[in-house]
């Protein structure tokens, strides 16, 4: 009997393990973890990347509450009285933790650690990583932190048995950014993570972020536009067709609209990340047909008031599309001159054959709004409209501080952790001095988002085990108000803390 129990159990063990390597498919990538979601939603906040943000209502701008709702006075007694209880996702006993990262930037992250009284953290080098050469050796970590650590540092094979640590035995994995000598984005570098494994594992896929932009394509549909080329299509296809590509290749969350030149909204201000917006774009344009004169200026002055309501977005640009006649021009360059000065709102203009006399014209307008003029021909244009949309005008962002805001302020996370409110945001009462570029996976949480919904704590469940990543560093160089913050030092632990099974 005993021997017959011995067999059984052997058997059953040896399934168990053909089931966690086919799990990886053989080389630590898990079946149906791909699956990334495109931001969709509202212009400020895209859907799939956060959740709501509505938090506690009443209060003024300026309280401060902790999560349970309470005041400043009332936040110190719940915090002391909680210090007995168990914090969320705090082990039973001091967690081991395996920091692979620089001495110089893990330094605060292994102070914190330390401090806290609940880890048992140690330091190694990612290049000392290949020592760990099994899933089983890390598995004698409850977590694992790769601070600012890059896909091509790590040892070969190291990323699949990073996955099956996670995936298979249940592991934590917290990942944390920096920044290299140049100052571009080191651990989080699309180039560097992109297809990988690593890439696989985490709750984030890496981007090169782009700021969403506001922008308005001004029709020409004059009698003028009708003329046919030697394709046997006119300028008015032509436009039409170089619109519909660039919507294909425009970040998801611009905010798109199409005027004709007469005034009239053609398509309403439309947030590409939502579900078939920009299909909804391409039908009612597809449905344009051609007008009287050419009479620009309604259509730049309707283009404009648009744009002056587009939340969310942080620039707002008109691209006009014309076969270059425009006799208000003088008024046209008046009111680009005015809109860009006063608003910000620049204006570039792509001239469909026009002349010479009217590319002069269709030049000095683009110069007084502060954008560009291209004379297009059939072949190039939906070329010319893709270098005009991502220019660096247009989406060169500058970083600055900003606090960010929680998704959830009834999560284990902020227990006991004071933050403050702006209208409906919810906000930590620290802030960070810049942010990754990423995309929220589906299925992934964001538990902290930045300047236009962007994730900056994201984190799932990942087999058996959960993974979270950290859109900013932890050595103090963007996060240095961050990391000196007593709330955001508790929200860092327990965040730490709940991704342990």
């Amino acid at each position: 009997m005993d021997r017959k129990f011995g067999r059984l159990s052997l058997l059953f063990a040896l399934c168990l393990a053909i089931s966690a390597f086919s799990a990886c498919g053989g080389t630590g990538v898990p079946s149906g973890e791909s699956d990334v979601s495109q931001p969709t939603g509202s212009v400020s906040l895209p859907s799939d990347t956060a959740d709501s943000t509505d938090g506690p209502t009443g209060t003024d701008s300026s309280e401060t509450t902790d999560s349970s709702g309470t005041s400043d006075s009332s936040a110190s007694d719940s915090s002391d009285s909680s210090d007995e209880s168990e914090e969320p996702g705090e082990p039973d006993a001091p967690g081991r933790i395996l920091v692979f990262g620089k001495a110089d930037e893990s330094a605060a992250l292994l102070s914190l650690l330390a401090e806290s009284g609940k880890y048992d953290a140690e330091r190694a080098d990612i290049a000392d990583a290949a020592e760990y050469g099994t899933a089983e050796a890390l598995g004698a970590y409850d977590e694992i932190i790769l601070n600012n650590v890059a896909v091509r540092e790590m040892p070969d094979g190291f990323q699949e048995i990073l996955c099956s640590y996670v995936y298979d035995l249940g592991g934590g994995l917290l990942t944390a950014g920096g920044r290299d000598e140049r100052g571009e984005p080191h651990a989080y570098n699309r180039d560097d993570m992109t297809g990988t494994v690593y890439e696989e594992i985490l709750p984030v896929q890496a981007v090169n972020f782009e700021p969403p932009a506001g922008i308005v394509f001004v029709l020409d549909n004059s009698g003028s536009m009708g003329a046919s080329g030697a394709d046997g299509k006119s300028a008015l296809d032509r436009a039409k067709e170089g619109i519909s590509a660039c919507l294909d290749a425009l970040p998801a969350g611009d905010c798109v609209s199409v005027v004709t030149s007469d005034g009239t909204t053609a398509a309403p201000l439309t947030n590409l990340g939502r579900a078939g917006g920009a299909d909804v774009i391409k039908t009612v344009m597809n449905g344009i047909g051609f007008g009287g004169g050419t009479q620009i200026y309604a259509g730049l002055s309707e283009a404009a008031e648009l744009l002056l309501s587009a939340e969310g977005v942080y620039a707002r640009h008109v691209v006009l599309l014309t076969d270059g006649e425009i006799p208000d021009a003088a008024a046209c360059v008046g009111l680009a001159e005015k809109y860009y000065r006063e608003n910000g709102i620049t204006f570039s203009a792509v001239g469909l054959g026009a002349s010479s006399f009217y590319s002069e014209t269709l030049e000095m307008f683009a110069e007084s709004g502060g954008g560009k003029f291209y004379a297009a021909k059939t072949e190039d244009l939906f070329f010319l409209l893709f270098d005009d949309l991502h220019s660096p005008e247009l989406r060169e962002f500058e970083y600055e501080p900003f606090f960010p805001e929680i998704s959830d302020p009834l999560s284990p996370l902020f227990e006991s952790i004071n933050f403050t409110q702006e209208g409906d945001r919810v906000l930590m009462t620290a802030q960070l001095g810049g942010f990754f570029g990423a995309r929220a996976k589906e299925g992934s949480e964001v538990v902290l988002s930045g300047p236009f919904g962007v994730p900056v704590y994201a984190c799932r469940d990942f087999g058996a085990g959960k993974t979270g990543s950290f859109l900013c560093d932890l050595s103090g160089d963007w996060s240095a108000e961050f990391m000196a913050d007593e709330g955001c030092r508790k929200f860092l632990l327990n965040a730490v803390g709940a991704l342990i099974s």
